[in-house]
């Protein structure tokens, strides 16, 4: 009986889950193209505020506009919203670079770099966390917007001091708060185990049904 030696491995299928040659070659790659993309997105997010502030003016107006009466007016390549137009509730709010999301942002930026570079979590959870928390950050930031903006029309500079100072700290904390939490959680898959185990619950009571 003739027998030949095979190379320990030869000819075992790749199991499922276990990333092949080619995969280990490409995502270090990728984990680092899209860490520098991100550290440069932290970068502008600072370098370019003044901007940034302009576009969450125009986003305010849009966002506020169908729900302030008079509408609302940004002047060109300004922060400005002006509300109330046309009426004695007339009202202007700046959004300053303290104002704006950029800064609330960079952390859950400088995070995702870091995660991405140690690497921490799968690339596509970080992704989706990071996608999911900034959106989360820019819409709590509208809200306190218009909760400052709604608070001045109607109490003039007295419902700005509060608003601003109080509620629409308040409103940022919880919006961070809740950006992290989903950020982290998302970035170490727990939505996707949560779904893994639902699933595997689900089997176990239609095993023992049947």
């Amino acid at each position: 009986m003739d027998v030949t030696a095979t190379p320990f491995g030869a000819g075992v299928p790749q199991l499922a889950g276990q990333p092949t040659p080619r995969r280990q070659r490409v995502l270090p790659v990728l984990r680092l193209v899209l860490a520098v993309l991100i550290a440069g997105a932290a970068v502008a997010s600072v370098v370019s505020i003044a901007q940034l502030c302009v576009f969450e003016a125009n986003l305010t107006g849009t966002v506020l506009g169908p729900l302030m009466r008079g509408g609302t007016y940004v002047p060109p390549d300004q922060p400005d919203v002006y509300y109330g137009l046309g009426t004695d509730e007339m009202f202007g709010l700046r959004i300053s670079n303290g104002c704006s999301a950029a800064l609330l942002v960079l952390p859950i930026l400088v995070f995702a770099t870091v995660m991405l570079l140690g690497h921490r979590g799968r690339v596509l959870d970080i992704m989706v966390g990071l996608t999911v928390a900034v959106a989360f950050i820019i819409a709590f930031n509208q809200a306190r917007l218009g909760v400052i903006a709604w608070s001045s029309v109607h109490w003039g500079m007295e419902g700005f001091g509060w608003s601003h100072t109080i509620a629409g700290s308040l409103i940022s904390l919880v919006g961070v708060a809740i950006a992290t939490v989903t950020f982290f959680g998302t970035s170490i898959g727990l939505p996707r185990k949560a779904v893994r185990a639902v699933k595997a619950r689900t089997n176990r009571l239609h095993e023992r049904s049947a």
